[in-house]
């Protein structure tokens, strides 16, 4: 294939390409041979050396022309192949985040050699081991998943606070904050070759008014303190990059401290109903936000706007991490930062129907690979489609399309992704979203019992007191107890029903009084009416499931999840998901975490045990068959505490006889 045919299409697009090739004709050769080939991280790191060979100082002005012309080296390139449909999506975007790592790496290496040079090396007193900046990625980058034309979102921690060894001696603290504009500045500014990326550093802790780099501890206290629920959206993705500068630090410990760090704060180990409210108002907020800003731009922008619009490609993340960090903390193998790799490990765990996944993941890539082509054209970091319906008809032609077909598959794609975001609740089985109102004026007053029932209703006032008055209930903060006051007249009125309502309004309130200071699963009782029913049924058959449920209030979460619940434990299943959390259970030495891994195994025993209690009484399984999970769970206990302990109380001088099976509790030392 000549070269003109190569770069045609892409010509007929792209007025930036246009224009780069009349500055530099002689890139049209280069590019003409790069095309050939995918884009993947091993050619651009190959690229980058070369550069570095036509020029081997490491300074920042040498940093700064290397990287500007490898990132117009990687950009064209995928440009053309894009738009001559040699490349996939995930090849585009691969690319672009490993650009982007790999020129905050060669940043970051020419910015602190400046500084070392000027005020000495920043030294962990601890270990006297030099200390490295942890940067991370966030949003679309940290996910590898860049646009081609995009900013890139980063934070900066280190890991303890000093001084440094140098003449001109700083504090870590400036010492770093002086490192991330060094980065930001190579990266970002604007010369003949452009910029490599725009530097967003808002995503930081306390925004704009925050450090430029913050100490881990004081990240801890931040997060622990002010935390909100969109920074738990917004730290979903967050990727940290193993920086070293220093051929004897040790960068992955610090990214470790970083992730026990995160995890916690990201995805909670309880189903966290606490949280919904201010996750509808983050959906709200996104709707929201974008519609006054469009109205105060102009009007049609709203629907021109494939990211941010109705149906773009923000609503499909909003769906998507929605599932995550609901239940990422209990099911960790859904703590994905890519979206595509997220959406196929919740079809895989059965939280995502494979129908809405499917549609899901093909709107996805055709609105990411439109919003490419967008910015192919000028370069430029916009989301807009185009108004004329000239320039529509060119677009659907660099996707390959006729204009027709290419608005079809826009509208169809567009309106099913704001349907799933409107139900966005639902498809993650959190049932219908008009409960708040309900409840609302369900709520209202406490004469919830009909007044024949006056007898059972001063029986319940009488109890309603008592729990209120007592010692741990009035410790509660506002809020907690206000939810608390409108959940006590819903119990009363799912306890009446009951046979024997005054025992089971009884049990039902040493469940609630177990889970007071836990607001979420208070929440959890107080929007979900049919979790309610469901608590009332299982403790009112058994006052020994009621106290289970009193002393192991972790699963409560199964309740919301009714026909899991009523299915058979998949014991292989859950084995093999244990497994792979307890290897993940780490310290930051790199040793097991037994303490987390004991953690681990109580609450799966629990589960599993309570989910054989709820399909026994409801009439699901036979004696022997109850029997026979139960053996098997004990069974799936002691083989993994085995296999778990069983190297730690190996001496040191001795050796396991490998000739006996692995995790056999009968194996055999030799000297």
């Amino acid at each position: 294939m000549s070269k003109a045919i190569i770069l045609k299409s892409a010509l007929s697009w792209s007025g930036a390409l246009r224009r780069k090739l009349l500055a530099s004709p002689d890139f049209a050769t280069e590019l003409e041979e790069h095309v050939r080939r995918p884009v993947t991280p091993e050619l651009i790191a190959t690229w980058l050396a070369g550069l570095k060979a036509l020029r081997p100082d490491s300074s920042i002005a040498t940093s700064k022309e290397n990287l500007r012309v490898l990132r117009a080296r990687v950009f064209y390139t995928l440009m053309v192949r894009d738009i001559n449909e040699s490349a996939s999506l995930n090849e585009v975007v691969a690319a672009m985040s490993y650009l982007a790592d790999i020129a905050v790496g060669d940043a970051y290496n020419a910015g602190m050699a400046y500084l070392v040079e000027r005020h000495g090396i920043p030294i962990d007193f601890e270990t006297s081991r030099p200390l490295e900046l942890l940067i991370l990625a966030m949003g679309k980058w940290g996910g590898h998943e860049l646009n081609v034309s995009s900013d890139i979102d980063l934070i900066a921690l280190y890991s303890q606070e000093g001084e440094t060894s140098g003449p001109r001696k700083i504090s870590y603290h400036e010492f770093y904050s002086r490192l991330v504009r060094q980065i930001s500045a190579i990266i970002s500014d604007v010369n003949e070759h452009g910029q490599v990326f725009r530097c967003d550093l808002r995503l930081r802790p306390d925004g704009d008014a925050g450090p430029l780099a913050w100490s881990l501890s004081a990240v801890e206290n931040y997060l622990v303190s002010q935390g909100r629920e969109w920074e738990r959206y917004a730290w979903l993705k967050a990727r940290p990059l193993p920086l070293a500068y220093f051929k004897d630090s040790k960068p992955k410990i610090l990214c470790q401290a970083f992730e026990h760090l995160r995890s916690p704060f990201v995805y909670r180990k309880y189903f966290d109903f606490d949280a919904l409210a201010s996750l509808r108002d983050l959906r709200e907020r996104i709707r929201q936000d974008w519609q006054q800003k469009a109205l105060a731009r102009n009007a049609t922008d709203a629907k021109l706007n494939i990211k941010l619009g109705d149906g773009g490609i923000r609503e499909i993340e909003f769906v998507v991490q929605l599932n995550q960090l609901i239940r990422g903390g209990r099911q960790p193998s859904l703590q994905q930062n890519n979206l595509l790799m997220a959406i196929d490990a919740q079809t895989r765990a059965g939280v995502l129907d494979q129908a809405v996944a499917n549609k899901l993941k093909a709107a996805y890539r055709f609105l990411r690979r439109t919003e490419h082509m967008l910015q192919y054209r000028e370069d430029a970091q916009t989301h807009l489609l185009p108004a004329s319906q000239g320039l529509r008809d060119s677009l659907a032609q660099a996707m390959g399309m006729k204009s027709a077909d290419f608005e079809t598959e826009l509208q169809q794609h567009r309106l099913f992704v704001s349907e799933s975001f409107k139900n966005a609740f639902r498809i993650a089985g959190l049932g219908e979203e008009v409960v708040s109102e309900q409840l609302k004026s369900s709520s209202q007053g406490a004469q919830l019992i009909p007044t024949q029932e006056a007898e059972f209703q001063q029986y319940a006032d009488a109890q309603f007191e008592l729990i209120l008055n007592s010692h741990r209930l009035r410790r509660l903060p506002r809020q907690s107890r206000e939810r608390l006051e409108r959940l006590l007249p819903l119990l009363a009125r799912e306890a009446f029903r009951c046979e024997a309502p005054e025992e089971t309004l009884q049990r039902l309130l040493n469940v609630v009084e177990s889970i007071s200071q836990r607001s979420a699963y208070v929440a959890l009782l107080a929007e979900y009416p049919e979790t309610l029913s469901r608590l009332t049924n299982i403790v009112a058959a058994s006052p020994w499931a009621a106290q289970y449920l009193a002393q192991y209030p972790l699963v409560l979460d199964s309740l919301i999840e009714w026909q899991s619940l009523m299915e058979d434990p998949d014991l292989e299943a859950l084995k093999a998901q244990l497994q792979l959390e307890l290897d993940a259970c780490l310290l930051a030495d790199g040793q097991p975490d037994i303490e987390q891994q004991m953690n681990l195994m109580r609450n799966l025993q629990h589960q599993v045990t309570f989910q054989l209690v709820a399909q026994d009484l409801s009439g699901l399984l036979s004696v022997e068959k109850l029997a026979d999970f139960l053996s098997a769970l004990a069974d799936l206990m002691l083989d993994e505490t085995i296999k778990r302990t069983w190297p730690l109380a190996q001496p040191r001088n001795r050796k396991v006889n490998t000739l006996q099976p692995p995790g056999s509790p009968w194996l055999h030392t030799e000297s």
